[in-house]
């Protein structure tokens, strides 16, 4: 009867423990998304969930996205803020307008130092979306020569904004830019943008979810899912169609490519760092 009696116990303890387990593995991630259009064109944070689930992870997003809006706008506005609060978050993802990163960086710096403050005092964890360049030179440039040659090395410019934010801030980054610009130089035949030239194609929507996707959850990319279904309302689905598929050679590049991103991004932080304390 004490063998029994013991083993019982052990088989308790071994079920409490696989339970335990099993609880924290299942506990979703919570991300807020705070951006615009580039945020919600493919229902971005959607896509980042499916892939999670196809990995066994769990997100919980909630996504603040009307087009055009730069921090100031959703500092104004204030709903970016209240939902910050409201809630509890793991991580916020912090996307600002396109170009001004390019065209007024110290605007870009001082809302979102201010949003940056607000997370941590959530206990949240802040991280900045490093948005990609242009595919083409807008209209609304092109009679502007110091837009003309910024555009030129607009993702360069855009790239060094968002990582001195980044070091200033102690925030993570997402280098969804660094890879769409590693694949566009390697591969120039993998269209990543939608045909207005600014916002993603479904591929490009699709390596946006790869980086997103790696960094929140902190994992190497390896035989992600080929199709995803981030069209949930009416509206999407019949301005996207029905899904986002990757043929398996262009899923490969686009794996490596984000995976590279991730490394290059986490190489630039600590080299930023160093500088930052030796000063």
């Amino acid at each position: 009867m004490k063998r029994i009696k013991k083993t019982n116990a052990f088989v308790c303890v071994l079920l409490f423990c696989c339970v335990f387990s099993f609880a924290e593995n299942s506990k979703p991630l919570r991300v807020l998304f705070i951006g615009n259009s580039y945020t919600g064109w493919h229902n971005l944070p959607e896509i980042v969930a499916q892939m999670a689930n196809s990995k066994g992870k769990r997100l919980y997003y909630e996504s603040i996205n009307p087009g055009g809006r730069n921090f100031e706008k959703h500092w104004m506005e204030g709903n970016a803020l209240k939902a910050i609060y409201q809630n509890k978050w793991d991580i916020v993802m912090l996307q600002n307008f396109s170009y001004e990163g390019v065209g007024n960086p110290e605007n870009m710096r001082k809302y979102g130092i201010r949003f940056t403050d607000a997370i941590e005092e959530t206990d949240a964890r802040p991280c900045f979306y490093i948005t990609p360049a242009y595919r083409e030179m807008r209209e609304w440039m092109k009679d502007k020569p110091e837009d003309q040659e910024r555009f030129k090395q607009m993702q360069e410019l855009v790239n060094d904004a968002y990582f001195a934010l980044a070091v200033e801030t102690d925030a993570r980054v997402s280098p969804v830019g660094v890879a769409w610009d590693i694949v566009r130089k390697q591969y120039p035949e993998i269209e990543l943008h939608h045909e207005d030239g600014t916002h993603p194609s479904k591929l490009g929507g699709y390596l946006t979810g790869l980086v997103m996707f790696a960094v929140l959850f902190e994992q190497e990319l390896d035989e992600m899912p080929a199709v995803i279904y981030p069209y949930l309302t009416p509206e999407l689905k019949e301005k996207r169609g029905s899904e986002i598929r990757v043929p398996a050679e262009v899923r490969l590049i686009l794996e490596a490519a984000a995976n590279e991103a991730i490394k290059i991004a986490q190489e630039r932080l600590e080299l930023n760092t160093t500088k930052t304390t030796q000063r």
